[in-house]
């Protein structure tokens, strides 16, 4: 069902104005310079931090030299939730689908520590944890990493935990249900498509180097 809704929507897309054919380079955010785009609240203890990984696990970055991670030299202690936010730039305009692709490594005790991710289509009003999903204005999915892929689009929850086998690749997709053009939105307010990366653990301290996450690229596809 939700992969008839994906061709669908598509297949809208296409009609409202012209072939679906020119690939625009949204953003990259590779931590090696500063980014307006990330926001870390340092207000209260926030683990996550931009720098170089000096762990056993998280011993590198992706590419470059930098990454966001939770602490750059420390395991993540007991009973701490971190977010960082990234603002998707100018996520709407002239685009029928926007697809959002990074590199993560964890290292988490299994179930009991997990990374989620969930996103705000209101300025960060309000947030809806990322899955598979068709919502009044648009229709969202995982195309790499969190799950393999069976076409069936059966609600996962983009969820981590456990450790990984070194750098994983994911990629999300939002497909809006109209073309947007500069001066109209189909969620208000306009450009305020924002992704937050929360992580979160236990009573038991397990000595595990967290999350680490780089080379985040935003990709729009329009009309040619």
């Amino acid at each position: 069902m939700k992969k008839n809704s994906v061709i669908i929507l598509f297949a809208l897309c296409v009609f409202t104005k012209q072939a679906y054919s020119q690939r625009l380079c949204c953003d990259t955010v590779s931590f090696e310079k500063p980014t307006p785009g990330i926001v870390i609240d340092k207000l209260h203890g926030n683990l996550w931090q931009i720098g170089k990984p000096n762990k056993s696990f998280f011993n590198s970055s992706h590419s470059g030299t930098n990454a966001i991670l939770t602490d750059t030299i420390y395991n993540y202690p007991k009973n701490d939730t971190s977010s960082f936010i990234y603002i998707v730039p100018n996520p709407f305009i002239r685009t029928c689908n926007t697809c959002m692709e990074f590199w993560h490594k964890y290292e988490m005790d299994t179930l009991s520590d997990k990374g989620i991710i969930d996103a705000s289509y209101d300025g960060g009003n309000s947030w809806v944890l990322v899955n598979d999903t068709n919502q009044y204005s648009y229709l969202f999915y995982w195309s790499s990493d969190y799950h393999e892929s069976t076409d069936t689009y059966s609600q996962h929850k983009l969820i981590t935990s456990g450790q990984s086998d070194g750098w994983i690749q994911s990629r999300f997709c939002w497909i809006w249900q109209l073309m947007v053009k500069k001066a109209d939105t189909i969620i208000s307010p306009p450009d305020s498509l924002m992704i937050r990366f929360t992580f979160i653990s236990d009573s038991i301290n397990k000595n595990k180097d967290g999350w680490m996450i780089d080379d985040i690229i935003v990709n729009a596809a329009g009309p040619g």
